[in-house]
């Protein structure tokens, strides 16, 4: 049904609110609210949503009615923000809780805004993301300094309305407030946040291709744990923030009443709490790349207390990315081998784990028990080469991005060690000098391993039976084809041990060579006839594999020059 045209027209102020404009209207009419609501057809419930979304059919209307068009009384509800500053659901237009810092409840307020445009009323300032004016350089207010109560909570329908006036009678526009320079870092960061949400190209450094719910999940994700380290330290213990003077002397910056999980996405209930975390955030995130970001976030990290501290890697796994990797790199210091590898903490841009025990199950399989020598001679320089070593490196690289522990890595591979034992190898690799190296490399071989794979299944390998391996008529065989002329004695002992070496990818265990057998040495074997051995016994390797139904080549390694583009 078309509405009647009002025979009072107010024009709505840049970026009023739609209750705001309404109560303006029936102020000028003499009405009361209740009374122009039922004119325009709009609900008259306590906790009316005009404010939120409006029908285009509805817009239209009241554009009819009010000589206002739909298209700016659509700009002055929260749907105008929607998908930049917050989301509403689509079916039921609902401001959905999950978008960052989504809307407020009630409504924040600036004093003077209030004062020049006669107690008219900006849609922005129930954004969670709104908490200074950048017109007057104040942080907004969120409540009477009188009795508290946060305004705009409800819409009041009886009476006249009086949009300046706090139910207790207090007039809104005469609240004190503490004003800054206009280059105050808090404002600068309301001025990013406000171009982040307009679809401004300009933003923090590290977050100018991401989308901008991205950029917004980042700043909040790094603004809750900025607050939750004010919740134990004070806000003024914040670095890259200087709070107005009044609001320290006048204890005006007490803590936040609580601690905040890295991912809660409810507004911060005071401004100044906003202003903080927000702008500290920001200040970290300026930076041109993850490495300094963590860097400058090391304090955050230091200062959380004993119960939210572990917290920090734990909800990395539902985190914003560039959050995550900043926060991991933070937190470097304080890892010990283990995580350094889970969380990949050697990458330009560390990340949660995402691997599980099938994905690690699958690359274990183009990865011998042993770390190839082509890599283990490079990666052990200072440190002993010992068959443990190189099956750490080998455990190592499968801790990467994983969310499996060092003994089920382990138990993949055939190494059955204790957990102490590993933990004991792993902190050795740490305590070198080439640990960072070391690291960095691994993280190339796993990403490598998970892309390509390899030629070979050392997981079936694993699981061959080597008992009849070389036996006496082969041994034969074997020698004849060197031009040689050899017993059963230590080279062909040395031989067989080989072989498992070289097939399996693992050591050559008593089980399968015998208590004595196994502890052969190269140097018990004259090099002329470890030369002279080394082509047949390869042939002969083939044979065997191919008796097993094996079609691979013998050995294989990936070139480490060949991973060299990825993982870092």
């Amino acid at each position: 049904m078309q509405l009647t045209r009002l025979p009072v027209r107010v024009r709505p102020v840049e970026g009023e609110a739609i209750d705001s404009w309404l109560e303006a209207t029936a102020r000028q009419m003499d009405l009361s609210l209740s009374s122009l609501a039922k004119m325009l057809q709009l609900s008259v419930e306590e906790r009316s949503c005009w404010h939120i979304w409006i029908s285009p059919a509805q817009r239209r209307a009241i554009g009819i009615a009010t000589g206002t068009s739909a298209d700016s009384i659509g700009s002055m509800t929260l749907s105008d923000y929607d998908g930049r500053a917050l989301r509403l659901d689509p079916v039921t237009r609902e401001i959905d809780p999950a978008f960052p810092y989504g809307a407020l409840r009630w409504s924040r307020y600036c004093p003077h805004c209030l004062s020049d445009s006669q107690d008219r009323w900006q849609i922005r300032w129930r954004l969670g993301w709104s908490f200074a004016c950048l017109e007057h350089n104040v942080l907004l207010l969120d409540a009477c300094p009188t009795c508290h109560a946060r305004p705009r909570r409800r819409q009041t329908f009886r009476g006249r309305p009086e949009p300046g006036l706090c139910n207790c009678g207090y007039r809104l526009n005469d609240a004190p407030t503490s004003s800054m320079e206009s280059n105050d870092p808090i404002l600068e960061a309301q001025r990013t946040v406000a171009d982040v949400s307009a679809r401004n190209p300009a933003g923090p450094a590290l977050l100018q291709a991401a989308s901008i719910r991205d950029k917004l999940e980042a700043i909040r994700s790094i603004s809750n744990r900025v607050l939750n380290y004010a919740s134990w330290h004070g806000m003024a213990a914040v670095e890259g923030v200087e709070l107005p003077v009044p609001l320290v002397t006048g204890g005006g910056e007490q803590k936040p009443s609580r601690a905040r999980g890295a991912m809660n996405s409810d507004p911060p209930t005071r401004a100044i709490e906003a202003a903080v975390g927000v702008t500290a955030a920001l200040s970290i995130l300026a930076a041109p790349t993850v490495v300094e970001a963590g860097m400058r976030a090391r304090w955050l990290i230091r200062g959380q207390n004993a119960d939210t501290g572990p917290a920090e890697l734990r909800s990395c796994s539902q985190d914003n990315g560039v959050a995550t990797a900043i926060v991991i790199k933070a937190s470097t210091e304080r890892l010990g081998p283990e995580l350094q590898l889970r969380y990949r903490s050697g990458s330009a841009v560390p990340s949660a784990p995402n691997f599980h025990l099938d994905d690690v199950t699958r690359i274990a399989r183009a990865l011998p028990r042993m770390m190839w020598t082509t890599w283990s001679d490079q990666l052990l320089v200072g440190l002993p080469s010992t068959t443990e070593m190189r099956s750490a490196l080998s455990i190592a690289t499968l801790l990467i991005g994983s969310s499996v522990r060092a003994v089920e890595a382990g138990d993949i591979l055939g190494e059955a060690a204790s957990a102490n034992a590993l933990n004991q190898r792993l902190w050795l690799l740490c305590g070198s000098r080439q640990w960072s190296s070391i690291y960095a490399r691994l993280i190339r071989l796993s990403d490598y391993l998970n892309r390509y794979g390899g030629p070979i299944d050392y997981g079936r390998r694993r699981a061959l039976n080597y008992s009849s391996l070389l036996g006496d008529r082969d041994w034969q065989i074997v020698c004849g084809e060197a031009g040689l002329n050899l017993a059963q004695s230590a080279s062909a002992t040395w031989a067989r041990k080989r072989l498992v070496e070289t097939i399996s990818g693992g050591p050559a265990t008593p089980t399968l060579l015998g208590r004595s057998a196994s502890k052969v040495h190269t140097n018990a074997v004259d090099p002329a006839v470890l030369s002279a051995l080394a082509g047949p016994l390869e042939d002969y390797a083939k044979r065997f594999l191919r008796q097993m139904g094996i079609d691979e080549p013998v050995e294989w390694s990936p070139l480490p020059q060949n991973c060299c583009h990825y993982g870092t």
